[in-house]
């Protein structure tokens, strides 16, 4: 795949920069961050229906990722910084390849740097298993998961949850896990 003549460059919402909350998704949206520079925002400042999904669970946090909200702003990446293309069947988003996923860990592990978070929430299986193989743990990554991962000198507390685009498909099963992972997460993000 070739550049993207469509995409924009990233915006930076400042106060991302303290966030002691960061969002790790797959890769960036086809209409959403590619088009406007911010995860989960149309080009017309709105949020899309899976950046709603995802605001709401993040306020239980204390956060958000509208940048029109005051409450503190959640930094969110990805695994992949581009667009990986439609699958095959046409059916969603191609999965990033290894070796896309290996060329950004670099970056991705850069931003946490920078960032220093003490919650990570990891949007979906693909990206989920991604961002933990990367840092040497394999296996299974159950809904709900709790995993420490050690970044460069940072520990941090990970999370794998649904990725907000499920809530069509299991909204129950969704939902208990966004409350155990809300109730968890937050007790760590209120501890000095």
């Amino acid at each position: 795949m070739g550049p993207d003549a469509e995409r924009i460059r990233r915006r930076v919402v400042s106060r991302a920069l303290t966030s002691r909350l960061f969002i790790v998704g797959q890769a960036l949206g086809p209409n959403t961050q590619r088009r406007s520079g911010l995860p989960y925002i149309f080009p017309n400042g709105q949020l899309s229906a899976t950046g709603r999904v995802l605001d709401g669970f993040v306020r239980r946090l204390g956060y958000t990722i509208d940048p029109s909200n005051p409450l503190p702003f959640a930094y969110s990446s990805d695994i992949v910084q581009r667009y990986p293309g439609r699958a095959a069947n046409g059916a969603g988003d191609r999965r990033p390849t290894p070796r896309e996923v290996a060329n950004c860990a670099e970056w991705l592990d850069t931003e946490v740097g920078m960032v220093r978070p003490r919650v990570i929430l990891l949007l979906g299986k693909p990206a989920a298993r991604s961002f933990l193989r990367s840092r040497g743990q394999h296996g299974h990554a159950a809904w709900g998961e709790v995993r420490q991962v050690d970044i460069g000198d940072i520990r941090a507390t990970a999370f794998v949850v649904y990725h907000p685009s499920y809530r069509r498909r299991k909204r129950e099963q969704v939902e208990a896990v966004y409350a155990t992972v809300a109730r968890k997460a937050r007790r760590l993000l209120s501890q000095g």
